[in-house]
């Protein structure tokens, strides 16, 4: 199964507990964008080990901006589950 559009939490690191878009997927690690500290343009490298998927529908990273992420990860993160430890 490919991560590729998925919404994960961060379980470690400087950003643990903040939510990412996959925007591109290696062998062991996935490419995280945020929209705010990590930009499309310039995403965060990090180990498979080190992220949770979340129950979301898989959206489209092509042709997304950094505003249309930025807003529907806050709106995600305000809905009624936490999704940090």
């Amino acid at each position: 199964m490919t991560l590729v559009g998925r919404i994960v939490v961060s379980l470690s690191g400087h950003d643990k507990g903040r939510l990412a878009l996959v925007i591109a997927e290696e062998e062991r690690c996935v490419l995280l964008a945020d929209g705010k500290h990590r930009r499309l343009s310039k995403p965060k490298r990090k180990n498979k080990k080190h992220i949770r998927m979340i129950p979301q529908t898989p959206m489209d990273p092509i042709g997304m901006t950094d505003g249309v992420l930025r807003r529907y990860l806050r709106d995600l993160a305000d809905s009624e589950q936490p999704y940090h430890e």
